[in-house]
């Protein structure tokens, strides 16, 4: 079952999500490494997502992509065709056997809510400074 989520949901069940961090892992064709990137896998803080009765938890979230994440820590973060895609497994402790359902999310991309959220630009490659404060005296 795949369940294609928009805003609004998002919103509703997952709440403000923010990015912590991420792991990327190569892409391989016929058992040759053709790429250091293959896909990234996000790390991100829900507030409202309630995993094994435990409400505020992170999700990680796999987008297929060449490139790493260009969004500061602790960031909001907006997706691109974000799908909740369920699937349930066996948990076996001795004879005891129960069945479990695992989440997985997938979407086409995940990138800064905000532009001065982004680690660079983009089109330059120049470094996104955070801007100073000045007091007025």
């Amino acid at each position: 079952m795949k369940v294609k989520m928009n805003d609004s949901t998002i919103k509703e069940c997952l709440g403000d999500v923010i990015y912590i961090g991420f792991k990327s892992s190569a892409k391989y064709e016929d058992g040759e490494k053709v790429a250091d990137i293959g896909a990234v896998q996000y790390d991100l803080g829900a507030p409202l997502y309630a995993n094994n009765n435990q409400e505020g938890a992170s999700i990680q979230v796999r987008v297929e992509t060449d490139r790493k994440p260009n969004i500061k820590p602790f960031k909001q973060v907006k997706f691109s065709n974000l799908v909740y895609d369920p699937y349930a497994g066996v948990s076996q402790m001795g004879d005891n056997a129960r069945g479990i359902l695992n989440d997985r999310f997938t979407c086409d991309a995940i990138e800064a809510l905000h532009p001065q959220d982004r680690l660079y630009d983009e089109e330059t490659g120049e470094k996104i400074e955070d801007k100073p404060i000045v007091s007025k005296k």
